[in-house]
């Protein structure tokens, strides 16, 4: 095994269990934060994390819906390259900045149960086959599903503690 070679997840309970393990990390981090913490600017580039929130449960809801499209036979319109995706991170940051705390909150949630039930629903063989789809050149769907779920949250958890450590 190569050193900086990232785990294979073989079953639908794996990868269930990551994404919920890093979800609650990410939870856990929001519950100690203050509304006025939640709302603060500038913790992410110019983003506060309610703004992080929003970005999060853009992308969940995404890969939800490139899911259900896989799962038709159809092939999703995935960003092709970091400047579309960045194009899209604004403009959900444009659509989003003025939402308020609560909505967003509740989005944030709506959007992780989604994702449970995507990954509950979909097929192992969907999820974990890696020719399954050949839209994906050999990269099975449950990248898709980490990416856009345990290791967003990562991603982001580690950002929003830098910001606020505990000792806070």
């Amino acid at each position: 095994m190569k050193p900086n070679r990232l785990p294979i997840y073989t079953s639908k309970k794996q990868i269930i269990t990551a994404i919920r393990s890093e979800r609650q990390k990410l939870e856990g981090t929001l519950h100690r934060l203050s509304e006025d913490q939640l709302t603060l600017p500038n913790v992410e580039g110019n983003w506060s994390v309610k703004d992080v929130l929003a970005h999060i449960s853009f992308w969940e809801k995404r890969m939800v819906q490139w899911i259900n499209e896989a799962t038709q036979n159809l092939i999703p319109e995935i960003p092709a390259s970091w400047d579309d995706v960045h194009r899209l991170n604004n403009q959900n940051y444009q659509n989003n900045r003025d939402t308020p705390l609560l909505v967003i909150l509740e989005e944030f949630k709506q959007s992780f149960t989604k994702v449970i039930e995507v990954v509950d629903e979909i097929s192992k063989e969907d999820l974990i086959k890696p020719e399954r789809y050949s839209w994906r050149k050999g990269n099975p769907l449950w990248n898709l599903v980490a990416e856009n779920t345990w290791r967003h949250y990562r991603e982001h958890n580690e950002t929003i503690n830098n910001k606020f450590p505990e000792s806070e």
